[in-house]
Formats: C-alpha cells, structure tokens, sequence
C-alpha cells in the first residue's frame, strides 16, 4: 500500500469510528437519556362527568353522592332527602318540575341552581355594586356604554312588542319567583380583606378576560369562623326592581350567593357553578360546597343533576303548534289521496276525433268486459295476435308439446314461465289484476319476437 493510500484509508477508518461514535451519543440520549414531561390531560370519568372532582370531595366527607343525566328522568314527588345540585340549569325548569322541586325543598332540604339571565322582558333589574367609591369619569363612561347597550337590545326587539313578551312561557319559575337574574359584570370588586385581587398572569396573557382584576363574592355561612371567597367569573346575581325577595342570608354584595328560606328547607342560588371539575379547587370553592351541603344537617346526601332538560324538537313543535302540525298532516294526507288518483302526470287533452275514437274504445271494452264471453273475446284476441307474431319469428316452437313449447318460451323472452302459461293456455281472469296480467304478458311476448 502507498503512503498516500494508507493516508486515506486512516482518514476514511478515523471518520468512521467518529460516525460511530456520534451515532451511540445520539442513541443513549434519545433512549437512555428518557426526561418525563407533564402533559394536562382530561380522564374519560372527568370528561363524562364535570362534578366529578366535586363527588370525590363530598365523597371523601363521608357524604353519599348519586348522579342523575336529566331532571326529567327524577322521580321528583319520591326523591330522598338531602341536596340537589343542579349543574348546568341556567334555570330551566318546567313549572311541575320546580312545583315538585320547591314542595321537596319545604320538606327540610336544600336545592342549588343557576337562574337565568336577565333579559328585556324581565323588565328593570337592579346594578350590583362596583366596589368601592364610584369614579364620576367611570360613571359616565358606564352610563354612555348602558345606553348604546340599550339601542342595541331596542333593536334586536323592535320586532317583538311587549304584548308579545307577556305571552312567552316563563323558563325560570324558581328565579321568577325569587325576583333573581343574572347578569354579566366584568367590574373589579374587592376581596374579604378588602384589596383587589389581580388576574392569573396566564389567564390575563391568553385575554380570556377583558378586565384586569377578579370580582369576588365574599360569603360568611351562619355559624363559620371566617368568610369564604368565590370567583363569580364575571357573572353576578342582581334583584329585579319591584319583585326581589329577601334572601335569608347571602354573600357580602348579594352577588355571589342567595339562599332563600323554602318552608323548612332553603333554596340557593348563584350566577355560575363553583363546584365543576375546574372551579372546585379554585380559593374556597370546596369549602363553601360544604356548607351548603350541610345546610341540611338531617340528610348528608346530595343528588347532581348534570344536564339541563332540553326538549327534543318533535316535542316543542307538538307543545307548542299542535292544531298547526295536524292541519298539515290533514292537508298531506288529502293532497296525496288526490295524486294517488291520477297513477302519473296528467296527459294532454287529444284532439276531438281522436277523443272520440278513444271513448268509443273504452266504452266497447268496458261493455266487452261485463258481457257473457266477453273477457274470452278480447284475450283470444290478444292471444292471436301473439301466436301469430311466434309463428313468423320462432316457426321452430309450433310442433313442440306446450310444456317443451313454454319452457323454451321462457328461456328466450325471459319471462316467467307460469304466467306464460296463464296468458297462452289459460282462460280469461275473473278479476282485473289478473286479466291485466295476462294482456301485459302477451304484449311482452309479442314485442319479444317482433323486434
């Protein structure tokens, strides 16, 4: 081997061994060297279930905790004591639903619920508290932005009159009653010590809200030491002027929490649910579900209602336009009867001498058709007709026995073998369909061999 080419083979075993060498680091990084990285992940439990973190909670409080899918599936007037959560309610209930509901409540128990929000029909609710002392330059902005907020609902209802909204079925009768509503309020207000709390970074940089503080409830149970705070997410409970009950006790602005005597039972109500899988462990969410739980001390039991009773469409069509929905059916079922009647598109009229010959056709035929022998005259007819057309175009199949003759029919027209043998060799049906069937399969055999 030359110098130059021991040279090279070095350098070609050199780069080699360093190729090597490079790829077992990369091997024992990518597979030795295993960092574990979190990742947030949703179970299937929690995903078929957003109270699931509150059920555990509770649970683990030795409190029993069943799960129901639809208030409409509840057997209302039997249902044991204890607590009744109604998750995801926005307060839409029927008026027998919340009659049950309210009878059980008096019977000692507690129901929590969502009311609805405010809505123009509602007519004039009152503002919660901003916190605080009242900025003039803020007031004046706020008055500019309620009335704009105005003009736009007026427009969006011009063309419902009022008369109109009186008529609407009421979907909140428990919020009604109580005089409640919801209503969206991204104003800041201070916490139980009195200072303003800051949004999350995280959730201020994803600009999930517009305003840059929280609006916390401060809530004090009958009975606990120190007050518990909550994150209204923006939405707050407000009075509707005229028609607000007085709560029994209730957070600090009478925006968070309101729980209303019920006979001997209580019914609460709050703007947004505290208790799902993602608000439960936010500040003193837990807690305050505890005491509201333990608002009735007799039955440590709570039932969940997950989801709210939505009609299917069929249902809220026949409640709501039934005489509509059957003039319709009448209306269907009479033009189909009419086109049923006609068997296809109409024809057009032919011309007076052809009427006439047609007329003259139809009345020969309809007089043929109840005379003594006259079906027999018209098949043979038709018949003969169809044996003449065999004998020019299949001479070969006259000296066959009929049944040799029939299956060989059979085989070159296609058509079945037994109604070949009704239409050739049998009499003339007695009834329509049968005589019909007969004239259809001659014709067919003596289109077959004309051809």
């Amino acid at each position: 081997m030359t110098p130059g080419a021991k040279k090279v083979f070095v350098a070609i075993v050199a780069a080699g061994a360093a190729a090597l060498v490079a790829l077992g680091w990369w091997w024992w990084h990518q597979i030795m060297e295993q960092r574990m990285v979190a990742h947030w992940t949703m179970s299937e439990a929690a995903a078929e279930n957003p109270m699931l973190a509150a059920t555990m909670f509770l649970r683990q409080q030795k409190i029993a905790v069943d799960i129901a899918p639809k208030l409409a599936n509840l057997p209302l007037r039997s249902l044991r004591d204890g607590t009744i959560i109604i998750a995801e309610s926005d307060g839409l209930v029927t008026q027998a639903q919340s009659g049950a509901l309210l009878a059980w409540v008096a019977k000692g128990n507690t129901l929590v619920m969502r009311p609805r929000h405010f809505s123009k029909s509602d007519g004039v609710a009152l503002q919660p508290d901003a916190g605080g002392r009242p900025d003039p330059k803020r007031e004046a902005e706020k008055a500019e932005e309620a009335e704009e907020a105005a003009e736009e609902v007026g427009d969006r209802y011009d063309d419902a009159p009022a008369a109109a909204d009186a008529k609407l079925v009421e979907s909140d009768p428990i919020g009604k009653r109580y005089g409640v509503r919801i209503m969206d309020w991204s104003e800041a207000a201070p916490r139980c010590g009195g200072a303003l709390e800051p949004l999350p970074a995280a959730v201020a940089a994803a600009g999930r809200k517009a305003r840059t503080e929280m609006r916390l409830a401060c809530m004090r149970a009958p009975g606990a030491g120190w007050p518990l705070e909550l994150d209204t997410d923006g939405h707050v409970l407000v009075s509707l002027q005229g028609r607000a009950v007085k709560p029994l006790w209730a957070d600090r602005a009478g925006e968070g929490v309101r729980v209303f005597a019920e006979g001997r039972g209580h019914v609460v109500l709050v703007p947004t649910n505290y208790f799902d899988n993602q608000e439960l462990e936010r500040y003193d969410h837990a807690e305050a579900l505890l005491a509201l739980v333990r608002l009735n001390p007799r039955a440590a039991r709570v039932l969940i209602v997950q989801h709210v009773d939505v009609l299917p469409w069929y249902r809220a069509l026949w409640n709501n336009f039934a005489l509509a929905v059957l003039g319709a059916a009448l209306l269907l079922a009479l033009l189909l009867w009419v086109a049923l009647r006609r068997f296809g598109p109409l024809l057009p009229a032919p011309r007076a001498e052809r009427r006439s010959l047609v007329e003259h056709i139809d009345a020969s035929a309809a007089w043929l058709w109840h005379a003594q022998g006259g079906r027999a005259l018209l098949i043979d007819a038709v018949r003969d007709d169809a044996l003449a057309a065999l004998a020019r175009r299949a001479p070969e199949l006259q000296h066959l026995a009929p049944p040799d003759k029939l299956r060989m029919l059979a085989a070159r027209s296609g058509l079945p073998q037994a109604e070949l043998d009704k239409a050739l060799y049998w009499l003339a049906g007695h009834t329509s369909q049968e005589f019909t069937l007969q004239i259809q399969t001659l014709q067919a055999l003596r289109k077959h061999f004309d051809e």
